[in-house]
């Protein structure tokens, strides 16, 4: 399948961002702040019930296994995960 091939190499990297495939690693303290934080510009489909790292790395393992999803990670050039894109 064409997007199996494109989801295990993409990586775009420009002067101030990365765009690549997120990993299970992605899943930790900075990424739950964002779901159980007091900031509401996060939208997030499971919003009804509490987050937890346990939660986050079922949900990117279950998305990373989803032939039809393509889920990747934002990084600053320092390397700091500031956002997704899920298609």
């Amino acid at each position: 399948m064409a997007l199996q091939k494109i989801k295990k190499n993409f990586d775009i990297s420009t002067s101030r961002l990365r765009i690549k495939r997120i990993t299970i690693k992605e899943a930790n303290n900075n990424y739950l702040s964002w779901f159980n934080g007091k900031n509401d510009k996060f939208i997030v489909d499971a919003m009804q019930k509490k987050i937890t790292l346990t939660y986050l790395k079922k949900y990117i393992i279950k998305n990373l296994r989803n032939n039809y999803t393509l889920f990747l990670a934002i990084h600053t050039k320092h390397k700091k995960h500031i956002g997704n894109i899920k298609f």
